[in-house]
């Protein structure tokens, strides 16, 4: 009868757990820019970085365009 009522126990446990609401979405100021700031990136087994200190910030309106030479860190960001 112990045995029944621990597994009575579990049983409703998981459906508690089922029960949570989930996690609550990110909620954003749709109107505010994406700011990226003091960026640094480097590659597991690498010995420097190859973004360093990048900060810049995107305007949500219009199209931002990343340029540069290849290997400049454009993929990375």
């Amino acid at each position: 009868l112990d045995v029944v009522s621990d597994i009575t126990k579990d049983v409703e446990a998981g459906r508690a757990i089922l029960r949570r609401p989930a996690t609550p979405p990110v909620v954003f100021d749709s109107n505010a820019p994406v700011v990226v700031k003091d960026v640094y990136f480097r590659y597991p087994g690498e010995s420097s970085d190859v973004l360093k200190g990048v900060t810049f910030e995107i305007q949500r309106a219009g199209i931002t365009a990343l340029v540069g030479k290849s290997g400049a860190g454009k993929s990375t960001m």
